[in-house]
């Protein structure tokens, strides 16, 4: 009696878990991280697979051919790739001048240890230096994320896949992963697919002269966490992932599943505060205040991404952007495009809008 009581109430608590999470009332549940695959892939919620790649600059000066010729090859690189659903590129860049003092130390750090072994006293010179350069300096990160989605894969393989996923838990006996990572979330048909669209735009962003280097697993979440709460994050903090070691405590007094004394949640580890909503667009995340900028009406002419960080440095004020480019994004268009040729007379708006699907399908 006593074991269907807690079977009951076990349900009950992973009912309203499953509910919390998905009506996005914790802060953990806007985490959809999972784990890890391997040493540079991470693994979503959904199986979904993903790399980050950090660009550090170009090899050489950039003008206006220089820049139209990486374009051009960029294009082609990832034409094969995004011209059908299940990858997915985006492209996150951060600007802040907070922070930027540590940055600059940093930098100094080895040029200090050369003066410190030949016995000169420079630290004036380095605080100097450090100060003066924080006035007109700022952290400028750009990564691109790539992802590799269960829609990848066609129907029966996705099929496939789960099933031989459930024989596996099922002859292994694995129990289910409530408080831990689940170090079983990927999908294995994904992994060569993954590895293929990683490999390829890397080796094209280098041959194009952008220094993109990826990013291991431990690396790669620090930037995570940091984009998150970054006044949270110390420089030398990593994740605790599958592989490495962990100590177990009071183990012999604990009852529960061996999975419970796994490697804890990525949700916890990568949120290590709780968010507040101030209201519709503005949250609050430690000591930061955040707040969104929606574009309602786009620019007739086309803007250099230089033009908008020119026109924000005045502020000082530390912002970011994302894309997010999913593949085969024309295919989602179709309905719209139907739509917008059948109701065009009903509005001179989507007039345009069937005009503009129509120019993206030549």
């Amino acid at each position: 009696m006593a074991n269907i009581i807690e079977t009951i109430l076990d349900s009950v608590d992973i009912f309203l878990a499953w509910a919390s999470s998905a009506l996005k009332q914790t802060t953990e549940s806007y985490c959809e991280l999972q784990t890890a695959d391997s040493p540079t892939v991470l693994v979503n919620n959904d199986g979904s697979l993903a790399s980050i790649l950090r660009i550090q600059g170009v090899k050489a000066l950039i003008g206006s051919q220089e820049f139209e010729t990486i374009q051009n090859g960029l294009l082609r690189s990832l034409q094969a790739s995004m011209s059908r659903s299940g990858h997915s590129m985006q492209v996150y860049f951060n600007y802040d001048k907070t922070g930027i003092q540590e940055e600059i130390i940093e930098i100094f750090k080895s040029a200090q240890e050369t003066a410190k072994r030949l016995n000169l006293s420079l630290g004036d010179l380095f605080s100097e230096r450090v100060e003066y350069l924080a006035r007109y300096c700022a952290n400028e990160e750009v990564c691109v994320v790539l992802w590799t989605r269960p829609s990848a894969l066609t129907g029966e393989q996705y099929k496939h896949a789960m099933q031989d996923k459930q024989k596996t838990i099922k002859r292994l006996k694995i129990p289910p992963f409530r408080f831990t990572q689940n170090i079983i979330a990927a999908i294995s048909d994904l992994r060569n697919e993954h590895d293929s669209f990683v490999r390829s735009v890397t080796n094209d962003f280098n041959a194009l002269g952008i220094v993109a280097n990826l990013l291991n697993v431990h690396e790669a979440l620090y930037f995570v966490r940091s984009s998150v709460d970054a006044d949270f994050t110390d420089r030398t903090w990593r994740p605790v992932l599958p592989g490495d070691k962990i100590t177990i405590k009071e183990l012999k007094t604990q009852a529960g599943n061996i999975a419970d004394v796994l490697w804890p949640s990525l949700a916890k580890q990568l949120l290590p505060r709780d968010a507040e909503n101030i209201d519709l667009r503005t949250a609050r995340v430690g000591d930061r205040v955040y707040s969104c900028i929606f574009i309602d009406l786009f620019p007739k002419e086309l803007q250099r991404f230089i033009d908008l960080l020119a026109r924000t440095l005045p502020t000082q004020i530390p912002w970011r952007i994302s894309f997010l480019i999913e593949g085969n994004g024309l295919a989602s268009l179709k309905v719209k495009n139907a739509l917008t040729s059948v109701l065009s007379w009903t509005s001179a708006q989507n007039r345009l809008l069937n005009d503009a699907i129509n120019l993206l399908y030549r």
